[in-house]
């Protein structure tokens, strides 16, 4: 009896961490890395995989061991007991805003009558009951027809993921209470369904007994809790999760044995219309694609997409605050059976992700509350971001045959991928004018690439405007690509002085560092499947480019640098512009976003170099994704009028442990001038029989037609006469 009762005791006294020190390991070795795991309290997002580094809570005790072992580790926070009073002390104090500090259970539940009050259209309602006897509550607000459903707060300790989620409803109710336009739209094509502490007993507890408690409160006498986030159905009892009762990531006893899990599934069963489901945890700075339980990826419906749209949320977030999540899929970090995102993608074919929220590592889940808002914005901008896509599917401008928004053909291209099951049926392009934007018809390419012919309108040299693509496919869907804005396009007419997409070597040469070990850059058709951050395909379509070792698996740029140089170029003067579409990825490694991808460009045939763009450590770019870049060649540093113009492109490895991946294409380096008449339509360089035959072809009403030379909507006598007075032959 007395044994009994010294261990109910141990439960309810707050767990002292006085002088435990919060300590990052760097292995060595894989028997390092278990011999680390046997040490101290985990106290990560996650058991990763080989040589990833481990997060452990050590007493003075395992720390002095740890020296003495002479493990590679460095201690982030000294004393976490400290840390954590010091946070106790001040919680509630912090200020007026609910986002201030962290807040317990009653306090959010509170808030969450107050969102209920303040905006319309918002509800509130129980999901089920924990396994102590909480209610777990979830809102529900938009009007459209497809769900985004999103748990936060499985996991206890994770009082980041709560907190982020609930700025995260209130930035978008708060922002369609004003009439944003964005929001507002996004809003009646979607309903949200948020849960934002999927284990309130953990959480609880977390406040008052143990800061550092992942699990649930299931006695299990004499230990306590499952880990709700290997209680799914999904790939349940395999490799990654536990069945030892003292072990973090404890299973249970089957598949949905506890209250929570089961209640957040018939929750989302009953959804009929899932746009995606994300569960929030953190931390890590990551965000993670299906699948966490085997080593493969979803290939059917929209599997193969989903780690694309990984990319896509990353490159938001980095752009909101500057903070790199790495996006993978959840099994190249770690193996874990029984997850909410594995499950609703399995079993509800919904497109799915975890997010593992700030910080990287450091302070771990004693994350300062003044971390709150901007890992709000950050999660805000990207969910905000995965919804629109899904609503409009994806798509990007492709080049043409002479190189993207080339000025030789006049012709845009783009590709439109349309959700599973469906194709496109029909598309326009649209251009910006000075009266409203005009209106192109397109032409189908096939493989979901729409073309459109700007002849003469490009001409008439008023500097730069935008395009945009809007498609639908065979069941009504509409997708605008890009989301908002539209992507730029130079106007004028132009000569064509080197051109190169991939098909041929055209004496390009490749120049490797004397200590480069592996990754020399070669040409070919993408070999590598995506694996480890290299490109699927090209980035024009033709269907080669140059790549850093074209290979699948460990086939990065390693030891040094592989620079990728064009011939000598002549002709380049003022007017001369050079695009290029390059690909760099380097977040992935034990030492990832470190590295960097150089663009340099020489007027004096390789004598001297210029940077044209350094593409690195907090660029939003360096997470992969083909990215075009247009550049004037008189905008560059040292620019003079020459016939030895050249330009080169390096990767380079300066951090053992990362991945680097690279490759460019569509290199074009042309010379535009506005020199050419608007009634040149077939863009010949004269005005002949062929701009007469384009004219009378489309003669009558053709409302932003290019032969429409005096825009009153129709091609009419005034435009013929237009053109026979320019007549040249």
């Amino acid at each position: 009896m007395t044994f009994l009762l010294f261990l109910l005791l141990s439960q309810l006294q707050p767990v002292d961490y006085t002088n435990h020190a919060l300590v990052t390991f760097t292995p060595q070795s894989t028997l390092e890395a278990e011999r680390i795991r046997n040490l101290g309290r985990f106290a990560g997002c996650c058991e990763p995989r080989g040589l990833g580094p481990q997060h452990r809570v050590l007493t003075p005790a395992e720390l002095n061991l740890a020296t003495q072992l002479g493990f590679s580790f460095e201690v982030t926070t000294h004393n976490v007991g400290q840390a954590i009073q010091q946070a106790r002390e001040t919680q509630g104090l912090a200020g007026t805003s609910f986002f201030d500090d962290y807040r317990t259970n009653e306090e959010i539940d509170v808030y969450l009558d107050q969102l209920v009050a303040t905006y319309p259209g918002v509800s509130r309602s129980v999901a089920g009951e924990s396994i102590q006897g909480r209610p777990i509550h979830f809102l529900r607000f938009g009007s459209g027809p497809q769900t985004v459903a999103i748990t936060a707060g499985q996991h206890a300790r994770e009082w980041i993921n709560p907190a982020a989620t609930l700025w995260m409803v209130e930035d978008m109710l708060r922002r369609a209470s004003e009439g944003d336009r964005e929001i507002v739209d996004l809003l009646t094509r979607t309903s949200w369904l948020v849960v934002p502490i999927s284990n309130p007993d953990g959480y609880a507890y977390s406040h008052t007994t143990d800061r550092l408690w992942r699990k649930n409160r299931r006695n299990l006498f004499p230990d306590y809790g499952v880990d709700l986030n290997r209680n799914w159905g999904a790939g349940y009892g395999g490799p990654g999760s536990s069945t030892n009762p003292s072990d973090e990531t404890y299973r249970g006893l089957s598949a949905f044995s506890e209250p929570e899990t089961a209640a957040l599934r018939n929750l989302l069963e009953a959804e009929d219309n899932l746009l995606m489901c994300l569960d929030i945890h953190s931390f890590g700075q990551l965000v993670l694609s299906p699948y966490g339980y085997q080593d493969s990826e979803p290939t059917e419906g929209m599997g193969p997409m989903l780690s694309g749209l990984a990319f896509d949320a990353a490159i938001d977030m980095l752009g909101t605050h500057g903070s790199l999540y790495t996006p993978i899929p959840a099994h190249d970090l770690y193996l874990a059976s029984g997850i909410a995102s594995d499950w609703s993608w399995d079993d509800l074919g919904a497109p799915s992700w975890t997010f593992e929220l700030r910080p990287v590592g450091g302070v771990g889940f004693l994350l300062p509350p003044d971390q709150i808002v901007p890992t709000g914005e950050e999660l805000a901008e990207a969910v905000r971001s995965l919804a629109e896509r899904l609503l409009l599917g994806r798509g990007r401008p492709i080049a043409g045959p002479s190189g993207l928004n080339s000025q030789f053909d006049q012709r845009v291209v783009g590709v439109v991928e349309p959700l599973p099951g469906r194709t496109i049926q029909g598309a326009t392009l649209y251009l910006d004018g000075p009266d409203g934007p005009l209106v192109f018809f397109t032409e189908d390419l096939g493989d979901n690439r729409i073309a459109a012919n700007l002849q003469g309108v490009l001409a008439e040299c008023s500097g730069e405007s935008t395009w945009w693509l809007e498609a639908f496919d065979n069941e009504g869907t509409t997708y605008r690509i890009p989301l908002a804005g539209g992507y730029p396009i130079r106007k004028g007419s132009g000569t064509l002085l080197f051109s190169a997409d991939g098909e041929a070597s055209l004496g390009l040469e490749v120049i490797n560092s004397p200590s480069l070990s592996d990754g020399a850059w070669s040409r070919g058709v993408p070999a590598g499947a995506g694996d480890r951050g290299d490109p699927t395909s090209d980035a024009d379509g033709s269907g080669s480019c140059w790549l850093t070792d074209n290979m699948s698996g460990n086939s990065d740029v390693d030891g040094g640098s592989t620079t990728l140089r064009t011939p000598v170029v002549a002709g380049v003067n003022e007017n001369t512009r050079v695009t290029y579409s390059r690909w760099f990825h380097t977040v992935a490694g034990g030492n990832p976003g470190q590295d960097f991808f150089v663009v340099e460009a020489s007027f004096d045939g390789g004598q001297t170099w210029q940077q044209v763009e350094e593409v690195g450590p907090g660029n939003a770019d360096c997470g992969g994704g083909w990215h075009q870049v247009t550049v004037q060649a008189s905008d560059l540093e040292g620019f003079v009028p020459t016939d030895t113009f050249q330009l080169q492109f390096t990767a380079r490895d300066d951090n053992p442990g990362s991945v680097v991946e690279a490759a460019v294409d569509a290199i074009v380096i042309d010379r535009v001038s506005c020199n050419v008449l608007t009634e040149d339509l077939d863009g010949d360089g004269t005005v002949g029989f062929g701009d007469l035959v384009l004219l009378l072809s489309s003669f009558g009403p053709c409302d932003s037609c290019p032969a429409d030379f005096n825009g009153n909507g129709s091609v009419d006598f005034e435009d013929l006469v237009r053109l026979l007075s320019t007549w040249s032959g």
